[in-house]
C-alpha cells in the first residue's frame, strides 16, 4: 500500500500504535545531578520584593547553587532541579521536575510532594539545607506553576547548648550541636567527630572518630539535629570536623551528607580563667556596676564590655578603650566597670570579652539586670563565673 502523502507522521504513527515521547535527559549543574523530564514547575526568589537566598545570612553569589529534592527512599533524597546564581540573592525561575511515569524509575517529584532545598556555596564548596521562607508552599502541584520561595541556608553544625552556632570551644568543655538537616523525623543517625582535615572530597572515606565523640544521634520532629545534642563531653586541645552520614556508608557523600569542616571548630586553651562576674544595681545613683575576678591570665591582653538593652536589641561595645588585662599573672585579680547610662524599669544584659595577645576572643555568659527596686538595698546581682570561646 502506498502512504498517502498528505497525511501527517504523528497521524501515522498512532495508527501503528507508536507515540513520541519527550526523552528525559540527565543534567548537572555544580555538585547536582538531575533529570529533566516533561513535565516542570517553577521556583524562584529575587530580592528586595520578593524573598531572597541566603547561606548563613548572606545572600547567595554568582556561581552559587541552589537544588531541590523530594525523598527517593528512605535514606536518600532525589535531586529534581538546579539553578546557578547569577544576581546576589536572587534564583530561578528554576524548572523543578516531575515524574516521568514511562521509565519505570523515580525519576522526579509525584503531584503533591513537598519539595525541599539544598545550597552549594561555591566559594566554600560547601553544601546546606535551606529552610523555605514562603511566601508560597512547596508543593509539587501541576505543570506549568509557579511558586514564589525565599530560601535560608545553614551549613555549621557545632553550637553550645543552647543552640547558638559556636565553632571554638575552651578545652574541657562540651561541644554540642544544632543543624537545620530536614532528614526524616525521630530517626537515628551517624554522626562523626573526626580529626581536622582541610582536604574533603565527594567520595572521602569518612575517617575513624575521636575517641570519646557522640556516634548516633535521633531526629527530631523536624528532620533536625535538635538543641543541645552533645557531640563531644570533654573535648582535647584541637581542630574537628563533624559529618552527619546520612545513608550510614561510611562515605563522605557531598550532595547527601552533612559536614561541618570550619577550621575553628575546637578546643583550644583558654588565655584567662574567670572566676565570677556579677552586676550590681544601685538605685538611688541610678547605675550598674559590673565586677569580675580572674584566677590566672596566662595570655591575656584584655578586656571589652558589651550591653543590650531590653530583650530584641543588639549588643553594642561599651568601652572604646580595653579595660587592660595582666598576662602573665597566676594570681587572682579584681575588676570594675560603671555603667551610668541606665534608666529605671529596664533589663539590661551585659557579658565580657577576653583578648588574648594573638587576638583571639573569648566571650563570658551573659547576666541579665533588672533596674527595678527589687529589695530594700535597691539592687539586684547576678554572679557566676566562665567563658566560653566563638560567641
Amino acid at each position: 500500500m502506498r502512504r498517502n502523502p498528505g497525511l501527517p507522521l504523528a497521524f501515522l504513527m498512532l495508527l501503528i500504535g507508536f507515540i513520541p515521547v519527550a526523552v528525559a535527559t540527565t543534567s548537572t549543574i555544580g555538585p547536582f545531578t538531575f533529570t529533566k523530564t516533561n513535565t516542570s514547575v517553577f521556583f524562584f526568589a529575587t530580592p528586595p520584593d520578593n524573598g531572597e537566598a541566603t547561606m548563613d545570612g548572606v545572600q547567595l553569589q554568582p556561581g552559587d547553587v541552589v537544588a531541590a529534592f523530594v525523598g527517593k527512599d528512605s535514606v536518600n533524597d532525589l535531586c529534581i532541579g538546579a539553578w546557578e546564581v547569577t544576581a546576589p540573592g536572587a534564583y530561578g525561575a528554576m524548572a523543578v521536575y516531575g515524574d516521568d511515569p514511562t521509565t519505570g524509575n523515580k525519576d522526579g517529584a509525584y503531584g503533591g510532594e513537598t519539595v525541599t532545598f539544598k545550597v552549594w556555596q561555591q566559594s566554600t564548596d560547601r553544601v546546606g539545607y535551606a529552610v523555605p521562607q514562603g511566601p508560597d508552599a512547596t508543593i509539587w502541584t501541576s505543570s506549568g506553576s509557579v511558586f514564589n520561595v525565599g530560601l535560608a541556608a545553614v551549613s555549621g553544625i557545632s553550637a553550645d547548648v543552647n543552640g547558638v552556632r559556636k565553632d571554638v570551644f575552651e578545652e574541657g568543655g562540651p561541644i554540642y550541636g544544632q543543624a537545620v538537616l530536614g532528614l526524616n523525623a525521630s530517626t537515628s543517625y551517624d554522626v562523626h567527630v573526626v580529626n581536622d582535615r582541610t582536604d574533603w572530597q565527594d567520595g572521602n572515606t569518612i575517617p575513624a572518630r575521636t575517641l570519646g565523640t557522640t556516634e548516633t544521634f535521633t531526629t527530631d520532629a523536624n528532620g533536625d539535629m535538635p538543641t543541645g545534642t552533645l557531640l563531644y563531653f570533654e573535648p582535647v586541645p584541637g581542630g574537628y570536623d563533624i559529618i552527619v552520614d546520612v545513608n550510614a556508608n561510611g562515605i563522605f557523600d557531598k550532595v547527601v551528607d552533612y559536614l561541618d569542616d570550619n577550621a575553628n571548630v575546637g578546643a583550644h586553651a583558654l588565655s584567662v580563667i574567670l572566676s565570677s562576674f556579677s552586676a550590681h544595681f544601685s538605685e538611688g545613683d541610678k547605675e550598674i556596676t559590673l565586677l569580675w575576678r580572674t584566677q590566672a591570665e596566662i595570655n591575656h591582653l584584655g578586656w571589652y564590655i558589651y550591653r543590650r538593652v531590653g530583650r530584641d536589641g543588639d549588643y553594642l561595645q561599651m568601652n572604646e578603650r580595653m579595660v587592660a588585662g595582666q598576662a602573665g599573672t597566676t594570681f587572682p585579680r579584681d575588676y570594675r566597670f560603671l555603667d551610668e547610662a541606665v534608666e529605671a524599669n529596664r533589663e539590661y544584659s551585659y557579658y565580657l570579652e577576653a583578648v588574648d595577645l594573638s587576638g583571639q576572643q573569648d566571650a563570658s555568659e551573659v547576666i541579665r539586670v533588672w533596674t527595678l527596686p527589687l529589695s530594700p538595698l535597691g539592687k539586684l546581682a547576678v554572679c557566676w563565673g566562665r567563658l566560653k570561646r566563638g560567641r
